[in-house]
């Protein structure tokens, strides 16, 4: 009786140590995970601010250049007389 009380407290103190064992490996598992999920969001984080800057800069520097008109050139392709007001410009208005 003596020794089955010895093996049932033995198998239990295995078992315990066996769930002390895997709940410490699944903890551990779990740090690793949220310090690679915590490395990606950064680099994601990154990734966007960069993409979006250049967006940006791309975008302004296509608007910028949208409204550049060159008055240096005639239509049929001679180069405009210095002084020459352009025709297709509205007259400007005489100040007061």
């Amino acid at each position: 009786m003596n020794s089955s009380l010895e093996n049932l407290t033995s198998n239990a103190t295995t078992v315990i140590a066996r769930l002390v064992r895997a709940t410490q490996l699944l903890f551990s598992r779990n740090e690793r995970w949220v310090a690679r999920m915590k490395r990606a969001m950064t680099v994601a984080r990154w990734e966007r601010t960069i993409v979006s800057s250049i967006l940006a800069i791309s975008l302004a520097l296509s608007l910028s250049s949208c409204g550049v008109k060159n008055d240096l050139v005639l239509p049929d392709g001679k180069p405009s007389p210095k002084g020459e007001k352009d025709p297709s410009k509205p007259p400007q208005q005489q100040q007061r």
